[in-house]
This record gives structure tokens, C-alpha cells and sequence, in this order.
């Protein structure tokens, strides 16, 4: 077995691994994109892993490892996040061996780069991948409620304002080590993540009376494909797609097919009604562009009524997971936010 860095020549094979190794729960998930090192782009230093079978040269697993700053209880750290951790399907049976000696070779490198702490999401349902991630000694530090909501075309209230080009000030000065109200917090999203959406032209504001929010265009970057669901939730997705073929209304999700997806990074309001009308316009403004799941992330210690995303919501539940390399201490943290490179 070889441990080397990831290639451009390696991209077509390690993204049909992606689409067949499907996170597994209630929703089982696969991510579709274009090219497999877009995600790095969004950090400020990393690599990529390919853990190549010596006798075949067939790709047996990947993973990638971004590097980032962080604001843990008013201090900087520097941290490392573990994604899209996959493995062939045809090497299932050596998971075991591949996962040790790459993570050696993770665990050298990043000693090299003095980093504190590393970490990882995951669905809190995918007990396979929740097993794995024990072999990195990574244990739960706090939770996300993820909603997705499906795209309808409602009536645009009046007022409501979309911006694509604003000024991100706003965004940067949040995610930066000016916001001491935040634990867990990136402050180095101004120099990448948010530079590169601005660049090209993936952020959109909408903002009506008290409420505004942030989301961002996913397209080849986090495009996802649904490969299997529960019964519960095969039913309304039946339901949706039955009644998008009599009334077009509402771009239903469909298994086993692309979706663009949409994403709410930050909101804010005072006033509920505000929020909801807001809501309105961006299922309106998404079904005019076709795509087909809108998702919000909320911590799970952010007071947050999910009744204002209507019935047809659904939740998908995140855990994030670290190992302490230095003293970080993430005991009691407090107003913490989606991050948004996960």
C-alpha cells in the first residue's frame, strides 16, 4: 500500500468513489462535485490523502485535511478538519488497514505543523463513519439540528430585498477574531471561503424588515444525491414529487439525481413574521434557479423554533467530533455557529 498526495489525474476515480460510498442513516447522502479538491480551496493550508493499492494502482480510500484558525473560549488555535473521508467499495473488507497507515501519515504531518487540535463532522446516524472516527480519537464536542426544506414557488412578499453584490464586510468582521462572543469560531473565512464565493459570484443577502440571511450557491462544489431514505420519509418524498407532476410548484427532491442545493450560513431576526416572510422569498427565489433543498444549521444550544420552516421540513443531525493535540479545552461551549467549510 502506497500513502502519496492526491493528483489531478486521480480526480474521475476518487469522485465516482464519492458517489457510490453514500453516508448511511435515515437519509443516506452522497457528494457530487466536479472536482475532488474544491473544498481545499476554502482553507488556508492542507493536503489530500490517496491510499493507492501498490500491485493494482487502483485508489483503495482518501480523505482530506483542511487547515484553519480558530477563537476557542478567547484564545487562537490552529485547527485541522478531516473530510470526505472515503473508501472504494471494492476494499470494504480492508478498511481497517488503509485507515491506520494513512492517519499515521496525517498524524506526522500535521505534528510537523504544530497544530492544536483536529476534527471532524459527521452524521450522528452514520454509525459505520462514527466508528471510524474513534480510530483518530475523535469524541463529541457539540451537535447541529440540519433542516432541509423542499423548494416551493411562493408569492415573493413585498420589500424584500436580494443583493448578489454587497458588501461581505459584515461576514468577515463576524468570522473574525473581533467576534469574542462565539466559541469554535473560523477567523481566517476572509482570506479564502468567503473570498473565493464573492469571487465567484455564489453569495446572496435577502434581507426584509428585522430578518436577514446569508446563503450560498453549492453548485459542483456540494451538490448532494439522496441514494436511499426511510420509509417515513419516502413517503412525503413521494407525496412532493406526485404533486410536482400535477401543479408545478415545487422542484421535488428525487432519489438518485443531482440536486443543487442552497445554503443558509447566517440568519438573523427579531420578529418571527419577519423571518417567515423572508423564508418565502427564498424558496421563491430558489425555485426560479432550480434548486431543490434549502438547508438552514442550527447548533443545538441556539434557541431556534423550527415551526417557521413549515411541516414539510426535514432534520438531519450533525455531530462534531475533535481531539485535543494541546490544551484546548472544549468543556461548556457557548453560542457556537454552523461552520461554514463543513
Amino acid at each position: 500500500m502506497i500513502i502519496r498526495e492526491a493528483k489531478e489525474s486521480d480526480n474521475l476515480k476518487m469522485l465516482e468513489i464519492q458517489r457510490n460510498a453514500a453516508q448511511v442513516g435515515e437519509i443516506e447522502i452522497t457528494l457530487l462535485k466536479s472536482d475532488f479538491k474544491s473544498k481545499s480551496n476554502f482553507f488556508s493550508d492542507g493536503f489530500f490523502l490517496v491510499a493507492e493499492d501498490e500491485k493494482t494502482s487502483d485508489i483503495i480510500g482518501f480523505m482530506g485535511v483542511g487547515i484553519g484558525d480558530f477563537t476557542v473560549k478567547g484564545k487562537k488555535y490552529k485547527g485541522a478538519y478531516f473530510y470526505d473521508l472515503r473508501t472504494n467499495p471494492k476494499y470494504r473488507r480492508r478498511v481497517a488497514r488503509w485507515l491506520k497507515t494513512i492517519i499515521e501519515e496525517a498524524a506526522n504531518r500535521l505534528r510537523k505543523m504544530g497544530i492544536d487540535f483536529y476534527y471532524a463532522s459527521v452524521k450522528t446516524d452514520n454509525r459505520p463513519s462514527i466508528k471510524i472516527l474513534k480510530h483518530f480519537d475523535l469524541d463529541p464536542i457539540y451537535n447541529y439540528n440540519t433542516y432541509s426544506i423542499p423548494v416551493f414557488n411562493k408569492i415573493k412578499p413585498k420589500g424584500v430585498k436580494i443583493e448578489h453584490d454587497f458588501d461581505i464586510s459584515e461576514l468577515e468582521d463576524f468570522y473574525s477574531e473581533k467576534n469574542t462572543e462565539i466559541d469554535f469560531i473560523p477567523v481566517d473565512l476572509k482570506d479564502n471561503f468567503l473570498k473565493i464565493l464573492k469571487e465567484e459570484n455564489r453569495l446572496v443577502k435577502f434581507h426584509y424588515k428585522s430578518a436577514t440571511a446569508y446563503a450560498w450557491d453549492t453548485t459542483d462544489i456540494a451538490d448532494i444525491g439522496i441514494t436511499q431514505i426511510s420509509k417515513r420519509l419516502k413517503i412525503l418524498q413521494k407525496i412532493l414529487f406526485y404533486s410536482s407532476k400535477i401543479v408545478p410548484y415545487i422542484n421535488a427532491p428525487i432519489l438518485n439525481k443531482k440536486m443543487k442545493t442552497f445554503h443558509i450560513m447566517k440568519f438573523d431576526y427579531n420578529d418571527e413574521k419577519d423571518f417567515k416572510r423572508l423564508l418565502k422569498t427564498v424558496s421563491s427565489y430558489c425555485y426560479k434557479n432550480k434548486y431543490y433543498l434549502i438547508s438552514i444549521f442550527v447548533p443545538e444550544n441556539q434557541h431556534f423554533k423550527d415551526k417557521l420552516l413549515g411541516k414539510l421540513k426535514f432534520k438531519v443531525d450533525f455531530t462534531l467530533t475533535a481531539n485535543n493535540v494541546t490544551d484546548v479545552d472544549f468543556s461548556d461551549l457557548k453560542k457556537l455557529i454552523w461552520l461554514p467549510r463543513l
